[in-house]
């Protein structure tokens, strides 16, 4: 069962067909923090703590822009290479020497499911640094019902994704062929791999819990053209139908 999207690109139209399993867009719950990026080579506040669950926004407000947000702790030198990132705000640029502005609109989310501490970075100033502290929520306590149990609504069962899908992306008709591709699930890259004359890639959500989950892909042709597509996925739910994405 597959679900198909539309994909305008910047310099052309092409159809990137996303094969997925069962899921359907949604939106995510919880509280958001924010963050701000620049003002003199800083992130501000440098500490944020929030639940699992909640939701960080960075707001780039300069009158220095040219950062970004990268999950993990600088390398011991700048001249070692640099680790994929589990979130960050420039996916489609590899050179820290190419961030020269912010994401478009000005702003990156990034919403945590699980506890813990995650460090970030900037890649074009290794002295940017801070970090997010993601407390464990447990879950609400169940109060005894004085009514009878035959009158009491069943539980809800807990979800865990299974979800472990490809997404394939066709040749468009029209323009020269893709040369490379570049996907992230969830702020995370993934490698891409050519199978026959189609990339394709792992979107592997199995164990996630209940949420919205986002895949971007950026797709580059031989003459030199970009082809970027966004789309989410909330697990546990009922089938995508086909759907046209807006031009972006």
């Amino acid at each position: 069962m597959t679900g198909r999207a539309l994909i305008k690109g910047l310099s052309g139209t092409a159809s990137l067909v996303l094969a997925a399993a069962c899921l359907v867009p949604g939106t995510a719950f919880g509280a958001t923090a924010t963050v701000e990026v620049g003002n003199t080579f800083k992130f501000t506040p440098k500490v944020v703590t929030i639940d699992q669950g909640d939701t960080v926004t960075w707001n780039w407000v300069g009158p220095d822009v040219n950062h970004d947000v990268y999950e993990g702790v600088p390398p011991p030198t700048a001249a070692d290479p640099i680790p994929p990132a589990l979130f960050g705000s420039h996916p489609d640029i590899a050179v820290p020497g190419d961030i020269v502005a912010p994401p478009p609109g000005d702003t990156y989310s990034h919403t945590f499911a699980a506890a813990g501490t995650y460090n970030y970075w900037c890649r074009r100033h290794r002295g940017m640094t801070a970090s997010i502290v993601v407390n464990a929520v447990e879950p609400a306590p169940v109060t005894p019902s004085a009514e009878p149990v035959a009158q009491q609504a069943a539980p809800r069962p807990v979800c865990v994704s299974k979800r472990n899908f490809k997404i394939r992306i066709r040749q468009p008709k029209g323009t020269a062929r893709i040369a490379t591709v570049k996907v992230t699930v969830n702020g995370k890259p993934v490698t891409p791999s050519l199978e026959g004359k189609r990339f394709t890639a792992p979107v592997d959500l199995r164990g996630f819990a209940t949420g919205t989950y986002e895949v971007q892909i950026v797709a580059t042709t031989a003459d030199g053209k970009t082809l970027r597509g966004t789309r989410r996925y909330r697990t546990c739910a009922a089938k995508l139908a086909s759907a046209s994405l807006p031009p972006l």
